[in-house]
Formats: structure tokens, C-alpha cells, sequence
């Protein structure tokens, strides 16, 4: 009798053991298994590695820092269409943690279970934090998430249309497009900027460059009114996270990372003509000249 009970039990013990397998192998179960991840501690920020996934975030500035991450394990070429390798390349020491570090501005916590990151002021007032469930990937495709409190809002993408400067509560595609005759329904169209600040949190304001150029979407509390998500159908998984607390300390902060415009000529101020294109300054000026 007791050889028969187990002889019935091995079929169930076998389908069992194939749908751990399986969950085991998907992309988000893999992510959040039970493997003791593996933490390095460097004099710029920290590396975390748990399972395939290993997560680098490293202090630029003390009040910037990068988060790249990598699927497989193996980071990708450390490039960018829109910061400069010099400033790609800056560093600042910084304080280890069992958990993290500081720098002279801010403190950077990580959940090792979910590879979950934190940023705090130094007085423990919460910047920007991710969602239980941080990042996903599907394939190369990939998402990530960001808790999004009932206080804050968003500001920033580029052109994007609907009638309100705050993107809260809706969805965005970043992909340049020639989109002639554009309605306030019409996304995306011209000018794609993937770079978007966080107001009214209690560590204050906040931005987030997301570096990739793929054509990437941004959910800010649309499908989940207390999450915000970005992801892209593939590229690198790099984005940089900047600290006020003054929205004009996160602007200041972001054309650090990307630039700064130049001034423009004493021709170009004042009374400004428009049409849809110039060939040459020296056109503008005649045209000018007959007005």
C-alpha cells in the first residue's frame, strides 16, 4: 500500500517540479528568486548582483547619480547620444553602507531581495523610491517602476499635447515624429526629451534623464494612480536621477549632465519672424530688412 501511495504521488511531484521550472525561468520570477545576491562596495557607489541581473548605481555628483542596469548580467557599451563622456565619466567618493551609501547631499538605500532603490535626503525625507516590483523584462523589452506619491506631479517630456503642463495621471511615447496637423490628442509628435522632474515629494524635487533612445513610454500614474513607469522596447537600461530640492536646483543639475545652451547672437533677440524654414542667417537679415 505504501508503494502505491508514492507511486501516485510521482506524477503530481513531477508536474510540480516542472511549474517551478518554469516560473523559475521567466524573466520577473527569475528576478525575484531566492538567491543571496551578491553586493560590491566601490569608492564611487555599489554594484549588486542577484541572479542574471546586476545592478550598478554610481555617484557622479553629490547630488546625481546613475543607475544602469543589466539584464544578463553584462553591461553594455557605456555610451550615450546625449551626455558627454567627461561628464558620463565624473565621479565622487562615497560613504558605504550595509545597505547603500551617502554622499555630502543624499542617501542611497537598495533592498537587496528586489534590487529596489531608495534615495533620501540626508534627513531621511524620501526623494524618489521604486515600487515592490522595481524592474521587468519581457524578452529585451523591459519596465521599470517608481512609487508615485499622491503629492507629487510631473513636469517635462518635450512636446507633448493635452492641455496640462502636469503629465500626472496620463501616458506618454517618446519618438520623434513629423506630425503635421497634430491634434491635443496626438502623441507623440515633435520633439522627444526623455527627461521629466517630480514636484511636491518630501524630499523635494527630483529629475530623471532616461537615457535611451529606443522608443520608449512613459506611464505616470495612468494604469496605476501610485506608480510611475517607464520602460523601452530595447537598449540600455540607463538612466540618471538628479536631487534638488528646488526644481531650478534639478534644471541647473540636468544641463550639467547634458549641456547648456549658447547664447544666442544680438540678431537674434527681439522681434521674432517665423516660417517654416531659413536657408541662411543673411536671409533672415534681408527679410528682416523689408519689415
Amino acid at each position: 500500500k505504501g508503494i502505491r501511495s508514492v507511486t501516485r504521488k510521482l506524477p503530481i511531484m513531477r508536474i510540480v517540479a516542472a511549474i517551478v521550472l518554469l516560473l523559475a525561468t521567466s524573466g520577473s520570477f527569475a528576478f525575484a528568486a531566492t538567491v543571496a545576491p551578491h553586493i560590491d562596495h566601490h569608492r564611487d557607489g555599489v554594484e549588486l548582483r542577484r541572479g542574471a541581473v546586476a545592478l550598478r548605481v554610481t555617484a557622479l555628483t553629490d547630488h546625481i547619480i546613475r543607475v544602469r542596469i543589466a539584464r544578463d548580467g553584462v553591461f553594455p557599451e557605456d555610451a550615450s547620444w546625449a551626455v558627454p563622456a567627461e561628464v558620463r565619466h565624473a565621479r565622487v567618493a562615497v560613504e558605504s553602507h550595509a545597505d547603500g551609501f551617502s554622499t555630502k547631499a543624499l542617501r542611497v538605500r537598495i533592498e537587496p531581495q528586489s534590487l529596489g532603490l531608495r534615495v533620501e535626503d540626508l534627513q531621511g525625507r524620501t526623494i524618489s523610491a521604486d515600487a515592490a516590483q522595481p524592474f521587468d523584462a519581457d524578452g529585451r523589452a523591459f519596465t521599470l517602476r517608481k512609487q508615485l506619491p499622491l503629492s507629487e506631479h510631473i513636469f517635462g517630456l518635450g512636446d507633448k499635447t493635452g492641455g496640462s503642463l502636469d503629465r500626472r495621471g496620463q501616458s506618454y511615447v517618446d519618438w520623434n515624429t513629423d506630425a503635421y496637423g497634430f491634434s491635443s490628442a496626438t502623441d507623440p509628435i515633435y520633439k522627444s526629451i526623455p527627461f521629466f522632474i517630480g514636484v511636491g515629494g518630501d524630499g523635494g524635487s527630483y529629475g530623471i534623464l532616461f537615457d535611451n533612445s529606443w522608443r520608449s513610454w512613459f506611464d505616470f500614474g495612468h494604469r496605476d494612480a501610485d506608480t510611475l513607469a517607464f520602460g523601452a522596447p530595447d537598449g540600455p537600461i540607463d538612466y540618471y536621477l538628479i536631487a534638488g530640492p528646488s526644481t531650478a536646483d534639478v534644471v541647473r543639475r540636468y544641463t550639467d549632465l547634458t549641456g547648456k545652451a549658447p547664447l544666442p547672437p544680438r540678431w537674434a533677440f527681439g522681434y521674432q519672424q517665423s516660417r517654416y524654414s531659413y536657408m541662411s542667417g543673411d536671409e533672415v537679415r534681408q527679410v528682416a530688412a523689408r519689415l
